[in-house]
């Protein structure tokens, strides 16, 4: 395990040991391990010889010698929640002269990543009016360019 082993002392308030100078711990509860292998177990702990620790068992899990080798984290902290972000683009065209014309165009994209998701939304629009110069008539286009969803 690398870094450091942070934990509070009754005397001392926070304390951060370097893992290297760690040769075995123990807790008073139960305490949440990540392992190399990603897999998670909480158990309580008690000191074990030099470089382990050694699980104690529950209902449900036995316990046994742990190398601290194996510890990828103790306690690790909750991951983040998940933020939306994204983007809104707005635009308007307006051309005079030989030909009459206007574009209003408008767009929106969002993303939600967690750990086991993740959701994106977005929509383009476009509207555009353009006078014949021969006629003098005026085509209009609009509509939704793109609407996506994805979960």
């Amino acid at each position: 395990m690398e870094g450091k082993l942070h934990f509070t002392a009754d005397l001392l308030g926070p304390v951060a040991v370097e893992m290297s100078n760690v040769q075995t711990f123990s807790s008073d509860a139960a305490v949440t391990l990540v392992l190399s292998d990603g897999s998670i177990v909480s158990q309580p702990v008690s000191a074990s010889q030099a470089g382990h620790v050694r699980l104690e068992g529950t209902d449900l899990l036995p316990g046994g010698e742990l190398s601290l080798d194996h510890i990828q984290a103790v306690n690790p902290p909750p991951p983040p929640e998940p933020r939306w972000t994204g983007n809104l683009s707005l635009g308007w065209t307006s051309v005079h002269g030989n030909t009459t014309s206007e574009s209003i165009q408008a767009g929106a994209a969002a993303t939600r990543r967690g750990e086991r998701d993740r959701v994106s939304l977005g929509f383009d629009y476009g509207r555009s009016k353009q006078e014949d110069p021969d006629t003098g008539r005026e085509k209009h286009h609009r509509g939704l360019v793109e609407a996506a969803g994805q979960i």
